[in-house]
C-alpha cells in the first residue's frame, strides 16, 4: 500500500484507465447477494417504466427548490463525479445543489438524480498543484460510493425509504409469485409494476421467483450489501484505505474494505486508475 500512495490529481483531470465491467464487478459486487439481488437485477432492465423522472422524484423528496448543475461550475463535487462515473463504468445521471440539507443523496428516478447539500458544493474545484489531499480523497470515496448507488439495481433499494424498498419487493411477489393480503398496499403496488414492465421481463421474474417464499426476499440483507459495494467502490475511487475507514464508519465496519485493500486484484486495479501522467511509477 505504501508503494501505490496515491497523489494529488486536478478535480477535472482523467483516471488513466477505465475498469471493465467484469474488473470492477470482481472487486465490487458481493459473491452472491441472493435472489432478491437477481430480482432487482432484472427489474433495473425497465427501470425507466417504473420510477418517477428526475423533476417527479425531486418533488417526493420535498426538493422543489433543488437546482440543476450547470456544466462548467467551479464545484469540486461536479467536476470529480463525471471523471469517477467514467472510470467505474457508471450511469449517466442528473447532478443537483441544494442550499439546505443533507451532503450528498441518490434519488430513485430516471435517470438517477444525485443531489449535492451546501457543505460538499462549497467545496471548490482545485488544480494539481493546489488539491487539499485530505479533503480531496474523501469527497472521491463519497462520490464513488454514489456512483455504485446510482446502478439500476442499487438505486432500486437504496434510492427511497426502507419501507416504500419492503412495499416495492413485497408487490414484486405479489404481482409474479403469490398473491398477497387483498388488504395490503401489495396490491396497488403489484398492479403497478405488473402493468408496467414488459411481458418477456414478467415472465423471466415469474420463473426466477418460482417455488421461493416471500421471507427468502430479505430486503435488509440486500440494502447492507449494497452499502458495502458502495463503500468499496469509494475505496476504488479514493485509494486510501485509511480515509475510506473513516469515511465508512470506522474498522469495525470497514472489514470488508481492508480484505480488498490487501488483495493484489486491488493494488492492480488501482494501478490502472491512476493519472496517465502517474502510469510509470
Amino acid at each position: 500500500l505504501a508503494n501505490h500512495t496515491p497523489r494529488p490529481m486536478a478535480s477535472d483531470e482523467a483516471y488513466a484507465t477505465p475498469l471493465d465491467e467484469a474488473e470492477r464487478r470482481a472487486l465490487v459486487d458481493e459473491e452472491d447477494e441472493g435472489v432478491l439481488g437477481e430480482l432487482v437485477q432484472l427489474v433495473g432492465e425497465a427501470i425507466g417504466l417504473v420510477v418517477p423522472d428526475a423533476r417527479a422524484a425531486l418533488e417526493r423528496a420535498d426538493l422543489h427548490s433543488a437546482r440543476r448543475i450547470a456544466a462548467g461550475t467551479s464545484s469540486a463535487a461536479a467536476a470529480l463525479y463525471p471523471q469517477i462515473a467514467n472510470a467505474l463504468g457508471g450511469p449517466q445521471t442528473l447532478l443537483y445543489a441544494i442550499e439546505r440539507g443533507q451532503d450528498l443523496a441518490v434519488l430513485l428516478a430516471a435517470p438517477p438524480v444525485v443531489v449535492i447539500g451546501p457543505a460538499l458544493g462549497s467545496i471548490r474545484a482545485r488544480s494539481q498543484s493546489d488539491a487539499d489531499p485530505a479533503v480531496d480523497t474523501e469527497l472521491r470515496f463519497r462520490l464513488g460510493r454514489v456512483v455504485e448507488l446510482a446502478r439500476s439495481h442499487r438505486l432500486l433499494a437504496t434510492g427511497t425509504t426502507p419501507a416504500r424498498f419492503g412495499r416495492f419487493v413485497t408487490g414484486l411477489y405479489h404481482a409474479f409469485a403469490k398473491r398477497a393480503d387483498p388488504d395490503s398496499s401489495a396490491v396497488t403496488e403489484g398492479d403497478r409494476l405488473r402493468s408496467a414492465i414488459p411481458l418477456l421481463l414478467r415472465r423471466r421474474i415469474t420463473e426466477r421467483l418460482a417455488g421461493i417464499e416471500l421471507g427468502v426476499l430479505d430486503t435488509s440483507a440486500y440494502l447492507a450489501a449494497c452499502e458495502r459495494a458502495a463503500d468499496r467502490s469509494g475505496l476504488l475511487a479514493c485509494g486510501d484505505i485509511g480515509v475510506a475507514i473513516t469515511a465508512a464508519g470506522g474498522p469495525a465496519r470497514a472489514r470488508h474494505l481492508v480484505r480488498l485493500a490487501a488483495t493484489p486484484r486491488y493494488l492492480t486495479a488501482r494501478k490502472r486508475l491512476r493519472s496517465r501522467s502517474n502510469r510509470s511509477e
